[in-house]
C-alpha cells in the first residue's frame, strides 16, 4: 500500500477546491460544500491515500481550551481507522505549535440525524454533553397584546444590565455577546409602561430568528412571558430560535408555547488525555 499524507492549510488552495467540494458532498450526509468558505479561521487537513483524497478534518481554535472540528473520512474507506488517524494527527500538530491548556478538549457538533457519525465519535471516546435544538414556529393569527410594547433600542450598555440579570452572568459577559449581534434589531419589552425584558430578532429566511429573549427575573412567571411572545410572533411571523437541552426550562416554555423541532445537534466533546491515547493506523 502507498503512503498515507496528510497536508495542512490555513486557506484551501484554488487547485484543490474542486476535490475538496466533490469529497464534502460526498462524505457529508448534508450537502455542505460551503464549509470551505465559513470555515475561516482554522486548519483545513486533508488525507490522501496514494492521490485519492479520502478524508478531511477542519479544527478551530476557539481558545486554548476548547478546540471545534468537524471532519469525515469517504464512505469507501471508512471503518479502516482513518478518522482517528485524522483526529491524533490534529491534535499533536496543534500541541506542536500552540501552548494549549491542560484541560484542552476537542469539540463538535453533530446532526442527530447522523447515527454513524455520533457512534464513531462515541466509539473514540466522545462523550455527549448536551444537546442543541433548532425550533421553529409557524405563527397562527394572534391579537396583539394590550399590555405589551416592543420599543427599538441600540444602547448595548442598558441591554448588557438587563440580559445579565435574566440570564445570571457577568455584565461584562452579557455586553461582549450582545455585540457580537452585528444583525437584526434589539427591543425592550413593555408592560404597560414597565421595563420587563429584550429581545434580540434578526431576518432569516422566511423566518425571524430569535437570538436572545428573556423577562427580568422580577416579573417572571407572571406569563409575560407568553404575552411578549405573542407580541413577537403577531408583528414578525414566524420565529426559529435554538435552545439548549442544559436549558430545560426555556425548551419547555417554547415546545408548551407551540413550537416544533426542526433539527438537533448533539455536542460531544474529546478530553485532552483521550485524544493523547488514541492510536494512530499504521501509516503504510
Amino acid at each position: 500500500m502507498s503512503e498515507i499524507t496528510v497536508k495542512h492549510f490555513y486557506q484551501i488552495p484554488t487547485y484543490i477546491e474542486q476535490d475538496l467540494y466533490s469529497f464534502l458532498s460526498t462524505a457529508f450526509l448534508e450537502n455542505i460544500p460551503s464549509l470551505m468558505e465559513e470555515a475561516t479561521n482554522g486548519i483545513h487537513f486533508l488525507l490522501y491515500k496514494k492521490d485519492i483524497l479520502i478524508g478531511y478534518l477542519f479544527v478551530d481554535l476557539l481558545d486554548l481550551e476548547e478546540i471545534s472540528f468537524v471532519g469525515a473520512i469517504h464512505p469507501d474507506y471508512r471503518n479502516q481507522g482513518f478518522f482517528k488517524y485524522l483526529l491524533s494527527f490534529g491534535y499533536k500538530y496543534l500541541k506542536k505549535y500552540v501552548p494549549l491548556k491542560k484541560s484542552s478538549y476537542f469539540s463538535s457538533f453533530v446532526s442527530y440525524d447522523n447515527k454513524y457519525a455520533i457512534d464513531i465519535l462515541k466509539h473514540l471516546g466522545g462523550k455527549t454533553v448536551c444537546s442543541e435544538y433548532f425550533l421553529t414556529y409557524n405563527c397562527e393569527k394572534k391579537m396583539f397584546p394590550s399590555n405589551i410594547s416592543l420599543e427599538i433600542t441600540t444602547d448595548l450598555e442598558q441591554l448588557s444590565i438587563i440580559h445579565s440579570s435574566i440570564f445570571n452572568q457577568y455584565k461584562e459577559d452579557s455586553f461582549e455577546q450582545l455585540s457580537n449581534f452585528v444583525d437584526g434589531k434589539f427591543y425592550y419589552i413593555y408592560n404597560h409602561s414597565i421595563l420587563v425584558g429584550m429581545v434580540h430578532l434578526q431576518p432569516f429566511g422566511s423566518y425571524t430568528y430569535l437570538s436572545a429573549f428573556g423577562i427580568l427575573p422580577y416579573y417572571q412567571n407572571k406569563g409575560l412571558g407568553k404575552a411578549s411572545l405573542d407580541a413577537i410572533t403577531s408583528t414578525f411571523g414566524n420565529i426559529k430560535l435554538q435552545v439548549s437541552s442544559l436549558n430545560k426550562n426555556a425548551y419547555s416554555f417554547y415546545m408548551n408555547y407551540g413550537f416544533s423541532i426542526k433539527s438537533r445537534y448533539d455536542y460531544i466533546t474529546f478530553k485532552r488525555k483521550t485524544l493523547e491515547t488514541i492510536k494512530q493506523v499504521s501509516n503504510k
